[in-house]
């Protein structure tokens, strides 16, 4: 899970990554009933980059 930062005006937010993406920073490694707890919350994303979203989206 990356953290981003707030921007003006804009709470921060989380992208979650498979765990070898190549835009994944060294932030929280989830499991996976983590991860999609994760991304259920307003202000997650889940990566399109590295096939996070294929992968968690059919199991929500």
């Amino acid at each position: 899970m990356e953290r981003l930062p707030r921007e003006r005006g804009r709470p921060g937010w989380y992208v979650v990554h498979v765990h070898d993406c190549e835009d994944a920073d060294d932030g929280d490694i989830l499991d996976l009933d983590q991860a999609l707890s994760v991304v259920r919350q307003p202000g997650t994303r889940m990566c399109t980059k590295c096939g996070a979203a294929g992968t968690l989206r059919p199991l929500m």
